[in-house]
């Protein structure tokens, strides 16, 4: 049987739980998990510096945003993954693009806000969240 979006993205981040877990006790998971990190928030501080470049974005400091940004999105997984009532995955995609819309001052469209809970989460290019 084929895994539905949502089942791999669960699969990813039960993955990320059970390297969180082991980074404090494993030199060698503690290192690639900085690394990983670092990345993640890498291509988000690139997107939202390409949005500003193309005038879609506010001036912000990108860094801190992907710093904080990511940990949001981070900390609601976990929620979304230990299936907390109050935390179901479109919510999770609904308050993380209405929080990127309100620091980076751009307007979701209708369709994309509708559209979010059918599709696995990918971190967007800066002109798709125009």
């Amino acid at each position: 049987m084929e895994n539905s979006d949502s089942d791999v993205w669960q699969d990813e981040y039960i993955l990320w739980l059970d390297v969180w877990a082991r980074a404090p006790r494993d030199p060698e998971i503690a290192k690639s998990r900085r690394v990983l990190d670092s990345r993640w928030r890498t291509t988000i501080a690139d997107i939202v510096r390409e949005g500003q470049a193309g005038g879609e974005f506010r001036a912000i400091d990108a860094d801190e945003f992907a710093l904080w940004f990511s940990a949001l999105v981070d900390g609601l997984a976990i929620q979304v993954v230990l299936e907390d009532p109050d935390v179901s995955m479109e919510r999770m995609r609904e308050m993380c693009l209405r929080t990127a819309a309100a620091e980076l001052g751009f307007t979701v469209p209708v369709a994309t806000a509708r559209g979010a809970a059918s599709r696995r989460p990918r971190t967007p290019k800066a002109a798709e969240l125009r």
